[in-house]
């Protein structure tokens, strides 16, 4: 399969690092990595690190016993901009049926995770709860599925109650109610 770039743009060094690095944001590489991965000699890799440097393509990342490791700038404006015309020549090159069948698969994978996320948060704050109340000073009586939950020497007006006391599905305090469900 041809590359976005040099389909459109043809095959210069620059723009084979670019095409490189654009897919591999956060991942860090030196200069002589450059040079391998994209197939160019070590001299012609630090003169495009420079120019991409200068241009705030790319950053350097962190420096380690005298050697630069550099990646890929996300916030680089020249960044965003080269990244959506490569997804403009990638979907011209796919065609718009598998573009369809890409952002499916992404926005159900999204979705899925956001879910996975809510839940979890969902369940780290019941626990939080659960084990806040059980460090209350508080004597309990049950009531069929239903707990009423007292604190000794209460205020006037300060109240606790706890439905389904084992879940703390729902707290209602005096600032009022805390729904952990």
């Amino acid at each position: 399969m041809r590359k976005p770039f040099e389909g459109v743009f043809g095959n210069t060094a620059e723009l084979r690092m670019l095409e490189f690095l654009l897919p591999l944001e956060g991942i860090e590489f030196n200069i002589t990595e450059l040079a391998e991965e994209v197939g160019i000699s070590r001299p012609t890799a630090q003169k495009i690190v420079k120019k991409f440097l200068e241009y705030g393509i790319l950053k350097i990342s962190r420096e380690q016993g005298g050697i630069k490791y550099y990646e890929l700038n996300p916030e680089s404006p020249f960044v965003v901009l080269v990244n959506e015309i490569n997804n403009v020549l990638i979907a011209k090159m796919v065609g718009p049926e598998v573009m369809r069948e890409v952002e499916q698969f992404w926005s159900k994978r999204i979705v899925e995770d956001l879910r996975r996320m809510v839940e979890n948060v969902s369940q780290n704050l019941k626990a939080m709860l659960s084990s806040e109340l059980e460090s209350l000073p508080i004597s309990r009586e049950s009531i069929g599925e239903e707990s009423i939950i007292s604190t000794p020497r209460q205020p006037e007006g300060v109240y606790v109650s706890i439905k389904n006391a084992d879940t703390a599905d729902n707290i209602t305090t005096l600032g009022g109610e805390i729904n952990a469900a």
